[in-house]
Formats: structure tokens, C-alpha cells, sequence
């Protein structure tokens, strides 16, 4: 139940994800020198997020390469998952109902959202989240 744990588990399984497909991937995640503990729930949500834009970028971009981003900085988690597909004029309508779930788990863990997209500039999303000290809502 640590950061180091978790960045490790979410590289195999982008890895993976990906392996079959023609999509290059970057990972570039940096390890938590302390190697800090991580709250169960921010874990979770974490892991749910990583396979939500996973499974949107395979289905919905179009893209040929993911780039997938993160480090901890004052005890905070900095991820961004970003594709270089066919992007949209709106979010909400590139996503569907992928970007409300990942709203909802970004909400649960008190953490902050920002998406990026226009046509043909593929899909960006920038989440900062508290590994511990959070109040579950």
C-alpha cells in the first residue's frame, strides 16, 4: 500500500493494455523517494482512472501514441494521460460518460481535473490528488 507499489502495478497494466495494439506508449513515471503510503481509496480510484482512459483511448482517439505522466510532489500525485488522437470540439462529447465516471472518481479522492481537447489534437488529462489526509465523500 505504497506509491512506489501502485506506479509499478500501473505500468504493467498500461503496458499490457497496450501490447496488443499498434499505440506507442511512454511511460514516464518518476518514484517516490520516501515511497509514501497511499490512501486505499486514492489507490483505487487511481487504478479505475488509468483503465477508463485506457479503454477511451483504444475505442474513441484514434491515436498512435499515449503518453502517460507522473510524480508526487509535497505529498501529492501529479498524472496526466495524454494521446495524440483525432481529439474533439468538446470533453463531453469525446468521453461520454467515460469522463463523467473519472469526474466522480477524481471528486472522491479531493483531487483536481482538467481536460484539454480540440480536433485533431488529440485528448489530455491532468489530475492532481492528496495520497493521505483525504475525507472520502
Amino acid at each position: 500500500d505504497n506509491v512506489n507499489s501502485l506506479l509499478a502495478y500501473l505500468r504493467h497494466y498500461i503496458s499490457d493494455f497496450f501490447a496488443p495494439t499498434e499505440i506507442n506508449v511512454n511511460i514516464d513515471f518518476q518514484e517516490d523517494e520516501s515511497n509514501s503510503a497511499i490512501h486505499p481509496m486514492v489507490r483505487r480510484n487511481l487504478m479505475l482512472i488509468i483503465k477508463e482512459s485506457c479503454n477511451n483511448i483504444i475505442k474513441h482517439s484514434g491515436a498512435t501514441a499515449v503518453d502517460v505522466k507522473c510524480k508526487i510532489e509535497n505529498n501529492f500525485l501529479k498524472l496526466i494521460i495524454s494521446d495524440n488522437g483525432k481529439g474533439s470540439t468538446s470533453a463531453g462529447s469525446f468521453f461520454g460518460n467515460g469522463l463523467k465516471n473519472i469526474r466522480k472518481r477524481v471528486h472522491e479522492i479531493n483531487g483536481n481535473l482538467k481536460t484539454e481537447t480540440s480536433l485533431n489534437n488529440g485528448f489530455h488529462i491532468y489530475i492532481t490528488c492528496p495520497l493521505q489526509n483525504i475525507t472520502l465523500k
